[in-house]
């Protein structure tokens, strides 16, 4: 799965809320993917990441994606 997220996001925390199978997510296209075990979490801080990308075994992923976004004005 393809997310496209808001032009002035600053912090992205993505948490895999599957019990049982890990997740895959890559912050930018043509970066290679992080494997996130089963309910834990990855974040970033200041990135700025225009799109992530989401996977998992099954085709199914469960998890959560929380965006701070700054005001550009």
């Amino acid at each position: 799965m393809n997310f496209m997220l808001p032009a002035y996001s600053t912090t992205v925390n993505f948490r895999n809320l599957d019990a049982l199978l890990p997740v895959f997510v890559s912050f930018h296209p043509g970066a290679p993917p992080t494997v996130v075990p089963p309910l834990t979490d990855v974040g970033l801080t200041g990135a700025g990441i225009p799109e992530f990308f989401v996977a998992a075994p099954n085709g199914n992923p469960w998890f959560t994606v929380r965006v701070a976004v700054v005001n550009s004005a």
